[in-house]
């Protein structure tokens, strides 16, 4: 979380950043160093429709985990992805999103699980 956002911080250009609650309640972006900064600069929520979002003509692309629906919802608002999988159908759903209908780009973590 906190590479992410320090990311977004570094590229200078408005965001839309849902996290959302984790069951405990615990307020993930709470967690953030630079959650003042972050929040000048873009927006971060804990829900959005993702398909008005995607729909919005200001968005350039959607950093995703690629799960079934948000590729389906990506693909039918014709916005580029950055997949980043984490398990089972999201690997094959980000190497066809890159490979295959070549709308994306795929992230590949280190053994580490960091992603240069």
């Amino acid at each position: 979380m906190e590479e992410i956002g320090q990311g977004l911080l570094k590229c200078g250009r408005p965001f839309l950043w849902v996290i959302r609650e984790r069951q405990d309640r615990d307020k993930m972006e709470e967690r953030l160093s630079s959650k003042d900064e972050l929040e000048m600069q873009g927006k971060i929520v804990s829900w959005c429709s993702q398909v008005e979002a995607l729909k919005h003509p200001s968005v350039g692309c959607f950093l995703t985990h690629c799960g079934w629906n948000s590729t389906l919802e990506s693909i039918a608002s014709r916005v580029p992805i950055v997949a980043c999988p984490l398990w089972n159908d999201q690997v094959c759903n980000a190497k066809f999103i890159q490979d295959i209908w070549k709308n994306g780009v795929r992230l590949n973590a280190s053994e580490g699980g960091v992603i240069e």
